[in-house]
């Protein structure tokens, strides 16, 4: 089994020898699991000829879904434990960046007041969500939705600017205070054709925003690069690999350096809004740990929209 601890660790820290000290190994240890791993996986994980030690692309990815699999792993013990004991369950559907923010805080009030409660965490794309929603396969979920179904109660929690991203060198004369998310460069759609859209999975949110603006403004790429990965998306963007719809804030101020380089546009005057709900059977309203879920997932949609970054009326139009 991978240490994943010991990657997390070295990634923290950019230093083996720090990093070492934390995990309470000798740091030729962790240098020997490093260097085995990397040549077992068949990539590099870590450029170690500069200082401080940088993570890859590929270890960005193998960290990445390291975490899917162990929470994989977690939600499976769970599921059987659950099976073995006669206990209440709530079945929660949010998107893995968005869940990564809200679920945290969320969970843990909800414990609070029901600490005998299992809770399974599904991380699917938004469309199968609100679908398993519907069918009963989860009990409330949290994202961008169609609205469509009739069975379904929908609350309206947040609403978010979307923005059209590229290379700043794509835009010649572009001045530093230009192309922000303060002062969005306007870019007429036709510039837009020839060039490469990057696209997310399809049946997400960001999908559907993106294939909206392209077919209302009949915008013709040369071609597609089509990823799961919002933050390889982003890192493409700046990468001047294509342009990408997306509400940013998530990626801010994670991903500074790739920041630097992205212009932030608007199609001509127009802003595009997307908004993001909470969504549970209409029959499960009455449902006391259905409504406590829903009020911890509000309340840290609330605390985490208001405590993004000095810019959050740009980001985030709460109704």
């Amino acid at each position: 089994m991978y240490r994943l601890d010991y990657v997390l660790m070295l990634a923290q820290e950019k230093n083996m020898t720090k990093a070492a000290e934390k995990l309470y190994i000798s740091q030729p240890t962790l240098t020997k699991y490093i260097n085995r791993l990397e040549e077992e996986l068949g990539v590099r994980l870590f450029d170690r000829s500069v200082q401080p030690i940088q993570v890859t692309r590929a270890g960005i990815t193998f960290i990445e879904e390291m975490k899917k699999i162990q929470n994989r792993e977690l939600m499976l013990k769970a599921k059987l434990l659950e099976m073995s004991r006669e206990k209440g369950t709530i079945r929660v559907g949010v998107a893995p960046v968005r869940g990564e923010y809200i679920l945290p805080s969320a969970i843990r009030r909800f414990l609070k007041k029901y600490p005998d409660v299992s809770i399974y965490v599904d991380a699917d794309l938004e469309e199968r969500s609100e679908h398993a929603v519907a069918k009963g396969d989860i009990d409330i979920a949290v994202g961008i939705f169609s609205t469509a179904y009739e069975e379904l109660y929908y609350e309206a929690l947040e609403e978010y600017e979307i923005f059209l991203l590229c290379s700043r060198t794509r835009i010649p004369g572009l001045g530093p205070e230009e192309g922000t998310l303060e002062h969005p460069y306007f870019i007429d759609p036709e510039k837009l054709n020839g060039m490469r859209v990057l696209l997310p999975a399809s049946g997400g949110g960001q999908y559907q925003a993106a294939d909206h603006a392209l077919k209302k403004h009949d915008i013709v790429p040369v071609g597609e690069i089509c990823c799961g990965n919002l933050h390889t998306l982003y890192e493409l963007a700046a990468a001047d690999c294509g342009f990408l719809f997306c509400t940013p804030q998530d990626f801010i101020m994670r991903y500074p350096k790739e920041t630097k380089s992205i212009a932030f546009c608007r199609l001509r005057d127009e802003t595009m809004l997307q908004k993001v709900y909470m969504t549970w059977r209409r029959e499960d309203t009455d449902d006391p740990m259905i409504r406590e879920m829903a009020e911890d997932l509000r309340l840290s949609v609330h605390l985490e929209t208001r405590g993004r970054t000095p810019n959050d009326e740009v980001f985030a139009r709460r109704r």
